[in-house]
C-alpha cells in the first residue's frame, strides 16, 4: 500500500480499480458513487492510498527477480592474473645453461617460484 497523488487516484478510479482514502473523521462505510469533478473538489487535502508498490520500485523488484533467476557468473577478482602455460622444457634449459632463476623468470615472463617449481619438478 503506498500513498498516491489525487490526480493518479482519480485516474484509477476512472478505470474502475480500487483506491482507498483516509478522511479524516469520516464514518466507515459512509462512501456512495461521486464523479470525478465532484471528487476533485470534496477530497482535496485528503490522503489516498493504492495497493501495490510505487511503478519504480515495482521495476526495479523485476529486475532483481529477473538476476535471480539468471545463473551466476563466477567472477574473478580483479588482481588475480589468468595463468600462461609456460616452456618447462626452455626453463630447465636456461637453469642447465647457468641462468640465474630471477633472469630465466624475466625471459620467460613468469614468477621466480614458478621457475623454482618447475627446477624443483625435476
Amino acid at each position: 500500500m503506498r500513498q498516491i497523488s489525487t490526480k493518479e487516484a482519480l485516474a484509477k478510479i476512472m478505470m474502475g480499480q480500487d483506491v482507498k482514502i483516509l478522511i479524516p473523521g469520516a464514518v466507515a462505510d459512509d462512501w456512495t458513487d461521486y464523479s470525478p469533478a465532484y471528487l476533485s473538489e470534496y477530497l482535496d487535502g485528503v490522503i489516498f492510498f493504492a495497493d501495490g508498490a510505487n511503478p519504480e520500485q515495482k521495476e526495479q523488484k523485476e529486475q532483481q527477480e529477473e538476476q535471480k533467476t539468471e545463473p551466476a557468473k563466477a567472477e574473478e577478482p580483479a588482481d588475480k592474473k589468468k595463468r600462461t602455460p609456460v616452456d618447462k622444457g626452455k626453463i630447465l634449459a636456461l637453469h642447465n645453461a647457468g641462468w640465474e632463476v630471477k633472469k630465466i623468470a624475466d625471459e620467460m615472463d613468469c614468477s621466480a617460484a614458478t621457475v623454482y617449481r618447475i627446477i624443483n619438478e625435476q
